[in-house]
């Protein structure tokens, strides 16, 4: 069984700093990001600040719902026995 977090990553990396630092004993980090994010580097200030040496990235397409199911789907790989935080701040 492995704890993994799911930060949702936005302009306001904060609490997601914040929630990694209170869950240090996680094994894997996963962001689900935009190509945005990317472009202007949110998902590596996070990492930065945190002291981690990355995170799996799940870029998804801004604004569809759709195609945001399907990347998740086709993407997120976990175990039934895995425990999943998830940040939603």
């Amino acid at each position: 069984m492995s704890k993994i977090i799911v930060s949702l990553v936005s302009k306001q990396t904060i609490p997601n700093v914040m929630f990694i630092k209170a869950n240090r004993d996680a094994e894997k980090l996963v962001f689900i990001t935009t190509e945005y994010m990317e472009s202007i580097a949110k998902t590596d200030w996070i990492l930065k600040s945190v002291g981690a040496n990355g995170g799996v990235r799940i870029v998804v397409p801004e604004g569809s719902i759709s195609g945001i199911k399907k990347k998740l789907t086709e993407d997120f790989f976990f175990n039934e026995s895995d425990e999943i935080l998830v940040n939603l701040t």
